[in-house]
């Protein structure tokens, strides 16, 4: 336990005790002098131990600052370098660790870890509302991809339906009938296709069968119509037609009503089918829309007993695969056998009968063509063939000058008749006459 310091004691440089004096020199009884130079020189050595004192606590904070002060120093250089020489370093560091520890097995492993634990879940808890969107886009999209596939099959219906394919009107018409989400798309387009057939049959220019010098109408006749109406190219038997609608107009024989009935039901262009039935309507005078093929046809089975309507050109049909092998006599008797048929049942068969003149004039039965040259100019004054044949019956009754006009004048009516008749040895003889009048060669 350590004892207080009583009041008055002195220590020493090193902490020792030192005797004091007494209180006060004056219990000393010394002389004054005397004590007066005890305190003088008491007082001195105090004031020199309190300097002692100062120098030694300053030495002591001297030496113990300066380390500090060096420590001090020393971090402020340390500091200093470091805005200097820290960034560089770190990235030195940093390039180097990721270098070493991004290539490291560990890493690798550490990754895999994780993954065979962790990102299984994470990845498809991401993908799975992916999935799901993609799924719905590729829904979306193979239903407007399907949606436009069929709309683009419409539109090509519809342009076939217009360049006159059959087959591609009838898809039209069965996607229009069916309940499907094309049916109002499909109505649409089957009512423009046959907006389209009705403005066609309507125009007022249109596919005909001209004279192929002359570029004119050379008068026409049914049953030339006939030939054509089997062709194999679609535009001829659409010509063919309308030449017969034309011819129908004029109040001629109805009979060829049940020809075009039979060929509407063997057609398959449009075209010609929307013809067909403009010719019907010309000369039945009841009206059929262009494309109405059924309302024909259930119209023809109310009237195809109807003797105005049934075709009377049976026995023309069957002269036709005789004309060009009839040589004996018996064949050509045949020929005009068959072809009175047709003249009975149709008196206007203009070309029926001059098949016939042409007959009767080979077998050198001039009375009989004079008769039927009156009969056709009855009903056709200025047909074509007639005008041909009349003028070899001219010249065969030795009347060259009215067989040059007769011959002149078919030339003038159907110009193309010149190299018929320079094909037929039958004219040999009338074709030296100089007073012929050739018709002029078109232009190439």
């Amino acid at each position: 336990m350590a004892l207080e310091p009583k009041p008055g004691t002195i220590f020493g440089e090193h902490g020792e005790t030192l005797s004091r004096p007494a209180d006060s020199l004056a219990d000393l009884n010394l002389p004054p002098g005397v004590q007066a130079l005890v305190e003088t020189r008491i007082n001195a050595a105090i004031e020199q131990l309190r300097e002692d004192n100062r120098d030694e606590l300053k030495k002591l904070i001297e030496k113990h600052t300066r380390k500090w002060q060096a420590a001090a120093a020393l971090l402020f250089v340390l500091n200093l370098a470091s805005w200097f020489i820290a960034p560089h370093q770190i990235r030195k560091w940093a390039k180097d660790y990721v270098q070493q520890r991004m290539t490291a097995p560990e890493l690798k492993r550490a990754a895999d870890a994780a993954i065979s634990s962790q990102m299984g879940d994470y990845v498809r808890s991401q993908l799975d509302p992916l999935r799901k969107d993609i799924s719905q886009k590729q829904d979306q999209l193979s239903a407007a991809q399907a949606a436009i596939t069929r709309q683009v099959r419409i539109q090509q219906l519809a342009i076939a339906a217009k360049a006159g394919g059959l087959s591609e009107y009838e898809d039209l018409k069965q996607a229009a009938d069916s309940q499907s989400q094309d049916t109002s798309a499909a109505k649409a387009t089957l009512k423009e296709v046959e907006l389209y057939y009705d403005a066609d049959r309507a125009q007022l220019s249109y596919r005909a069968l001209v004279d192929s010098v002359s570029h004119q109408d050379p008068g026409w006749s049914y049953e030339e119509m006939l030939m054509k109406l089997e062709s194999h190219d679609p535009s001829y038997r659409e010509a063919a037609t309308n030449v017969i609608a034309q011819i129908g107009g004029s109040n001629k024989s109805q009979g060829i009503v049940e020809d075009l009935v039979d060929a509407l039901k063997k057609e398959a262009n449009l075209r010609v089918i929307a013809r067909i039935t403009r010719a019907i309507t010309l000369i039945t005078k009841v009206e059929f829309k262009p494309l109405d093929r059924q309302a024909i046809f259930d119209w023809w089975q109310l009237h195809d007993k109807d003797p105005a309507y049934q075709s009377p050109y049976g026995g023309f049909r069957k002269a036709l695969p005789l004309l060009d092998s009839a040589d004996s006599a018996e064949e050509k008797r045949k020929v005009i056998s068959s072809l009175d048929e047709t003249i009975k049942n149709d008196p206007n068969a203009v070309y029926t009968r001059a098949l016939k003149l042409r007959y009767l004039i080979a077998f050198g039965d001039f009375g009989a063509a004079d008769n039927e040259v009156t009969e056709i100019e009855k009903h056709q004054g200025d047909f074509r063939w007639a005008l041909l044949w009349k003028s070899l019956l001219l010249y065969g009754e030795t009347k060259p000058d009215e067989a040059v006009t007769a011959i002149n004048t078919a030339f003038n009516r159907s110009p193309e008749l010149a190299e018929f008749a320079k094909g037929d040895p039958a004219f040999a003889g009338l074709l030296q006459n100089p007073k012929i009048v050739w018709p002029k060669q078109p232009e190439p």
